[in-house]
């Protein structure tokens, strides 16, 4: 049974959604809501998310929600996974679950190859797709002048297989660290350490949402779904994380609110009409002279 999608408080057919251009549009614009699609096989409606292959729009269902489905919803089909990350996620939610696997058995070694080796493994464990991500996902081996030419066309090889692919929904991925990301006419260029001759075309919107204060000794972990094209390589979902040189995730500085601006100055009996600026010259002064900032 093909049910009906409920979108930001309209309901449209899920077949309407996915091959019609007005569909198709409806998604997209979907995507960025902060509500999520919800099925409508059944009440209360299950939770669906919205992913993007290949310029295509698609609808999934959330990891371990086949149950929430009625039988003869579309949606409702055995997950036979032993992975708690189902297939068709983000890239978002890949990545997060590939730093958790990594996390939970850390490389001894924090160098390049140390690390791809591990990234590799844990991929190994992660279904994505109907299989391993491991199988769809290049990791570039450490930066070797001598050997980059050959390397850059491996990874060119790489992702024009999926050109090849019998299944055209199934993702080739791309894991690395970002270097840098420069915009240019209609798109940012980006490339990722040790693989420098692979340009990657990330879309402006999508560019403009990765991390730009990083610590020191920090990096961002980027995870491209990505295919071939002429000019490069074009990127079709993008994730990132600032992580240590371990790749655990780092904490990220958060602006205070005004609200914490407003409690400092109370804390501290400043004038509330004291600029944020200055409240923080005094608990630095204070910090300094081993004072009570309270």
């Amino acid at each position: 049974m093909e049910a009906q999608i409920s979108i930001n408080g309209s309901d449209y057919n899920k077949n309407f959604l996915l091959t019609s251009r007005e569909g198709q549009s409806i998604l997209r614009e979907a995507k960025d809501s902060p509500l999520r699609p919800a099925c409508k096989c059944t009440s209360p409606s299950p939770a669906m998310y919205i992913s993007r292959r290949g310029g295509h729009w698609f609808l999934s269902r959330m990891p371990g929600s086949a149950n929430e489905h009625t039988k003869d919803c579309r949606s409702h089909i055995v997950e036979f996974s032993c992975s708690d990350v189902g297939d068709d996620l983000p890239a978002n939610e890949i990545l997060q679950k590939l730093l958790e696997t990594l996390a939970s058995t850390p490389p001894e070694k924090k160098y390049w190859a140390a690390l791809r080796d591990a990234v590799i493994q844990a991929a190994s464990s992660i279904q994505v797709d109907g299989s391993a991500l491991s199988k769809h996902l290049l990791v570039p081996e450490p930066f070797d002048l001598n050997s980059n030419e050959r390397l850059t066309a491996e990874y060119d090889r790489f992702f024009a297989t999926q050109s090849l692919d019998k299944d055209k929904q199934v993702r080739y991925w791309a894991f690395g660290l970002l270097k840098e990301s420069v915009e240019r006419q209609y798109s940012f260029q980006t490339s990722i350490k040790h693989m420098p001759s692979t340009k990657f075309w990330v879309h402006k919107d999508v560019a403009r949402t990765f991390p730009t204060e990083v610590p020191d000794s920090a990096f961002v972990a980027c995870l491209f779904s990505c295919r071939k094209v002429k000019s490069g390589i074009e990127v079709d979902e993008a994730a990132t994380v600032v992580v240590g040189s371990d790749l655990s995730p780092v904490a990220q500085y958060a602006p205070p609110s005004d609200a914490q601006i407003v409690a400092a100055r109370s804390a501290l009996g400043l004038p509330q009409d004291l600029p944020a600026e200055s409240v923080f010259g005094v608990l630095v002064r204070n910090c300094l002279a081993g004072g009570n900032s309270k």
